[in-house]
């Protein structure tokens, strides 16, 4: 079965980010305006075998970057989702004002029950909703997670872990919710690649408890550096980029 290919695409404003960032802006606006599916998904995007299921930005978007969960469908190259990133019809809308970093992921990565966009049938259709479609906002605070290897070593001890870690991953989970927690994206890159990570706080867990948990036996287990950004779920809409666990 052929199967899409995932990355988390890193978005950074180019030159003076304030400056690129309002461009930008303004270029979504009036697109958004005219009912451009550039600005809101769509029919070509799906025609053009392309998805985007996230968008997470790390402040307004007033400069800071941005963290998108992309899909293409099966037979795509990663040139060509390159190229559709940087075009007129990608979310820098051609104007030369972002960068998109595209980071290729071993597997798809939900972790709550989501689906790909894309099947050897065609479209999954509109249960497989387009970006930042989900009810919930207000009740947890969402975080995009960088992990990073600290050591080669450490990056191999990390991984030799892994069968263990999937199977115990129920009861993990279920401790975790138990702490207001969860782990609805899971974005690997392999090897001593970029990790990230999507967490739910549960209204009232911090994210100091969410650093603990990280930095803790359950995730990193001393041999990752885990850097927490807040998602701004207002600059995505007023919708999660996620179910929530907890709503």
């Amino acid at each position: 079965m052929a199967a899409s290919t995932f990355y988390i695409v890193r978005h950074t404003f180019k030159g003076d980010a304030k400056k690129s960032a309002e461009s930008w802006r303004n270029e979504m606006g009036k697109r958004m305006g005219e009912g451009h599916h550039s600005a809101v998904g769509g029919q070509k995007w799906i025609d053009m075998g392309v998805w985007n299921h996230a968008m997470c930005a790390t402040d307004g978007l007033e400069g800071s970057h941005i963290y998108c969960l992309w899909e293409s469908k099966a037979g795509m190259s990663d040139e060509d989702m390159q190229k559709f990133l940087d075009s007129d019809d990608g979310p820098g809308f051609g104007i030369d004002k972002m960068n998109n970093n595209m980071y290729k992921l071993m597997q798809a990565p939900f972790m709550n029950g989501q689906g790909a966009k894309f099947t050897d049938a065609g479209p999954a259709g509109d249960e497989v909703k387009g970006t930042n479609q989900y009810d919930g906002a207000g009740k947890s605070t969402f975080y995009m997670v960088e992990h990073h290897h600290k050591t080669k070593k450490m990056s191999d001890e990390w991984w030799a872990g892994m069968p263990k870690m999937m199977e115990t991953l129920p009861a993990l989970q279920e401790k975790h919710k138990g702490m207001g927690l969860a782990n609805p994206l899971f974005c690997a890159t392999g090897g001593q690649g970029k990790m990230f990570c999507m967490w739910e706080c549960k209204e009232g867990v911090s994210v100091e408890e969410l650093q603990k948990v990280l930095d803790g036996p359950d995730v990193g287990n001393g041999k990752l550096l885990n850097t927490p950004y807040m998602i701004n779920i207002q600059a995505g809409g007023g919708k999660l980029p996620v179910k929530s666990a907890f709503a």
